[in-house]
């Protein structure tokens, strides 16, 4: 299973840095970047986030765990949006799910 996040790096103070998926260094978009080139190659994709994650890249993917303030953005009664405590929960549902 893929996963993607910011590089982070130090110097001096911590630094991060987040790169499409062509490589190029992005300061807005990086979540649905990813999401619109998976869904595009015909990948099914599982976006876990919380109240920091973009709702626009939430609402491309297949299913969301969410927390907090996502899952109160994006809606409680939609079916493909799940809570979460920990990863046992995430990880039950994909197996469902394959």
């Amino acid at each position: 299973m893929a996963r993607h996040a910011g590089r982070t790096r130090f110097a001096y103070r911590w630094r991060v840095n987040y790169y499409s998926p062509r490589g190029v260094e992005v300061q807005d978009g990086f979540q649905l970047s990813y999401i619109t080139a998976f869904r595009s190659a015909g990948d099914s994709v599982a976006l876990v986030g919380g109240p920091t994650t973009s709702a626009a890249a939430a609402v491309q993917a297949n299913v969301v765990f969410a927390r907090n303030d996502l899952r109160e953005r994006l809606g409680e009664g939609r079916p493909d949006v799940r809570g979460w405590n920990s990863f046992r929960d995430i990880v039950a549902v994909l197996k469902q799910r394959s």
